[in-house]
């Protein structure tokens, strides 16, 4: 009896394991997660891209920016806007250069010669005689691009069970701020860098997995970032 009864409590919270069914009373894994970049580029050809390389990566988040008023002596609260909190993502800096690859490509899509600084790039800016922009010239400065966003959307993917999938989709992120790991010896650590990343804002939805985690194996067969 006592059996019985345990098999329909699991039932009726969502904790039967057995049952193959979403749990819902199971909080999600930290570490259960993977993101995926969708990446533009210069000539309009859009692929997504794997980071298969993240230590962590933050869930994104907002605040509304909220202004007391006074009405007849009662106060009142109002709603004048919304900021969206920042992503932080924390990357290992592996000896494949992986992540060096994708951070060169995407700074140098907005500023030339950004961590590609060769001698080339210090030496004295004269404008040439057809005004070509070529000759004389370091080239260095931002881009003019016919695409905005180098990055379309960052989605964070986390699959718990076979029913079971969260999708975090950012729009239009950009990489606000790279910053290096401290080299130590003493410390014996992985290196990393860590990447603030802002977006004009995000969708969250939780849905079957089936034809998210199809996706996933396909992006992944098709290889990482080079």
């Amino acid at each position: 009896m006592g059996k019985f009864l345990g098999d329909i409590a699991t039932d009726v919270y969502g904790v039967n394991t057995n049952s193959g069914a979403i749990q819902p009373l199971f909080p999600r894994s930290k570490f259960q997660f993977m993101c995926i970049w969708t990446v533009g580029g210069a000539n309009g050809s859009v692929k997504s891209v794997p980071f298969t390389r993240i230590q962590s990566v933050s869930m994104p988040g907002h605040t509304s920016r909220v202004s007391p008023q006074n009405q007849y002596n009662k106060k009142r609260l109002i709603q004048t806007g919304i900021d969206y909190s920042p992503v932080q993502m924390r990357v290992y800096d592996d000896r494949s250069a992986i992540v060096e690859s994708f951070l060169k490509s995407y700074s140098n899509y907005y500023y030339a010669g950004l961590m590609s600084n060769n001698d080339t790039k210090f030496g004295d800016d004269i404008i040439s005689n057809n005004f070509s922009g070529r000759a004389d010239t370091s080239e260095t400065g931002f881009r003019i691009s016919g695409n905005r966003y180098y990055l379309k959307d960052l989605r964070i993917i986390r699959i718990n069970t076979a029913e079971d999938c969260n999708e975090i989709t950012l729009r239009n992120p950009m990489i606000s701020q790279i910053d290096g790991d401290t080299l130590d010896y003493s410390d014996s650590q992985a290196v990393s860098y860590t990447l603030q990343i802002q977006y004009e804002g995000y969708d969250i939805k939780s849905s079957n997995s089936t034809s998210i985690k199809a996706e996933v194996a396909e992006i992944l067969d098709a290889g990482t970032w080079r």
